[in-house]
């Protein structure tokens, strides 16, 4: 065990992995880490093998065994990420000239880091800068899977890590930490704009979190539409690099987080890592490509669709039934208000749906959904009032750019709805829809719908031909086709 009696904080303590922790965790630390020796040509580690502690050069030098190699020397580290994530040592260790290392073991690590998060937290804020992604969503999976709570500094630090390393290539942890340090962050709430058509250029921005829409008007004055951006994208690249003026709008569609990267941290960063412009390049010419030929943007294929009740919460069959619906269509996944929203945006990556539920109130939960979304469906009660509901006036006034369709849901004895005109006089929706609960096809319709995937048939003639219609019609019901739109 190392002496804990000097009031000098003790070598391992005043590296960057564990600086800044209490000094009463400190001494708890110092109870717990041992001191080892090895001999010069000495192996230490075994890529592979389980990892079984954290190690931290105390004197000599060390190298590493994987491509390229890698020499350790004071205060640097090894087996930090594998302690987190409980994986194999991706690289073993040998020492290279006589030396010690400081030795906290995987045991009395958890069970340090039960009584005092403070120090799990501490050990991921360190290694964050130079995980990929997969390993950050490794650890974090870990904080939730232990209860921790976790600081939005950390989320916002271990999102822009990843972002980072996607859009400029593989960096140095020194440049990591340099960049977030400089880098603007600004939150944009749901219809705000990013970049005009016009103005001058002089930074360019990359998506944290959120959706971004680009869209320009051509000669003729017609508003056109270039596509979405998402996480790890960028955006203004252009107009910083030729000093030409911005050539679209950029807004936000729903709630999100960008960095601003101005020219002079943009340049500085090109002379420290060259290889960062290549990877722009690369981006931009691909986004151009996706222009020119009428694509959609692969990485934006993930909706966000919120399900708003305006009067009770709906039945769970009909949820459950929603939810299989969107799932016929791609990975989905259902979001109730006992999810904790700090890491929402990065479910993004893993699913073609997410499905927002809210409450039939303006509860945190429900302003949340909304920040979130892409579409947004008011749940109605078919007999209730059509009169306006505080939610609906609360939407209108703080979102007023987000797409709005009504659902109007029916008892399942209703054979016609009506009074439909009621509700639409009172609103400005893009679309409305019937849905009888307890009938499946219109809840397969409703969900064709929100993925945009309808069905239309289009049908000529008169005469004995409408006749053949009908015919055509029911084959196509008998094969298992819906018909949405005829």
């Amino acid at each position: 065990m190392t002496d804990s009696t000097s009031h000098e904080a003790p070598a391992w303590a005043r590296t960057s992995l564990l600086d800044g922790l209490p000094t009463a965790l400190t001494e708890v630390i110092a109870q717990h880490i041992d001191q080892r020796a090895y001999r010069a040509g000495e192996r230490v580690l075994a890529a592979g093998a389980p990892c079984e502690a954290l190690y931290i050069v105390l004197e000599g030098a060390f190298v590493t065994d994987d491509t390229p190699a890698r020499t350790l020397t004071a205060s640097d580290s090894i087996g930090e990420v594998e302690l987190l994530t409980g994986a194999p040592l991706e690289s073993g260790l040998v020492a290279q000239t006589d030396g010690a290392l400081y030795v906290l073991t995987r045991a009395d690590f958890i069970a340090i880091g039960q009584h005092h998060p403070a120090l799990t937290l501490s050990l991921v804020e360190g290694v964050l800068p130079r995980l990929s992604r997969r390993q950050v969503a490794d650890i974090l999976g870990v904080l939730r899977g232990m209860g921790l709570p976790i600081p939005n500094h950390i989320l916002y630090s271990a999102q822009l890590s990843m972002v980072l390393r996607e859009v400029f290539g593989e960096l140095a942890p020194a440049i990591v930490n340099d960049l977030q340090n400089r880098l603007e962050w600004q939150v944009l709430e749901t219809g705000e704009t990013l970049f005009r058509q016009g103005e001058s250029g002089t930074d360019m921005c990359i998506v944290v979190n959120g959706r971004l829409r680009v869209v320009y008007r051509d000669a003729l004055g017609t508003l056109q539409t270039v596509g979405d951006l998402v996480t790890g994208e960028t955006v203004g690249e252009f107009a910083l690099l030729t000093d030409e003026l911005r050539s679209a709008t950029v807004y936000a569609v729903r709630e999100t987080h960008v960095v601003r990267v101005t020219r002079a941290v943009f340049y500085e960063l090109i002379e420290r890592a060259p290889n960062t412009m290549l990877h722009i390049t690369r981006s931009m010419v691909r986004r151009q490509q996706r222009v020119q030929s009428g694509t959609n943007n692969p990485r934006a294929a993930c909706l966000n669709i919120a399900v708003i009740p305006l009067h009770q919460h709906p039945p769970a069959s009909f949820v459950q039934a929603l939810t299989s619906g969107l799932a016929k269509h791609g990975r989905t996944l259902l979001l109730e208000s006992a999810v904790v929203a700090g890491w929402l945006s990065n479910l993004e990556t893993s699913f073609e749906s997410l499905l927002y539920v809210g409450e039939a109130s303006w509860t945190p939960w429900t302003r949340r959904c909304l920040r979130q979304a892409d579409r947004v469906y008011l749940l109605a009660d078919a007999t209730q009032s059509p009169e306006l509901t505080r939610i609906e006036r609360a939407i209108r006034e703080q979102y007023p750019r987000l797409p709005v369709e009504l659902v109007l849901l029916h008892h399942s004895t209703t054979d016609q709805p009506n009074g439909t005109a009621d509700w639409l006089d009172r609103r400005d929706v893009r679309a409305h829809h019937h849905v009888r609960l307890g009938t499946p096809q219109h809840v397969h319709r409703l969900t064709r719908r929100m993925v945009g995937k309808s069905v239309g048939l289009v049908l000529s003639g008169g005469g004995a031909r409408g006749l053949a219609h009908i015919g055509v019609i029911k084959a196509l019901e008998e094969a298992g086709l819906e018909l949405d739109l005829i």
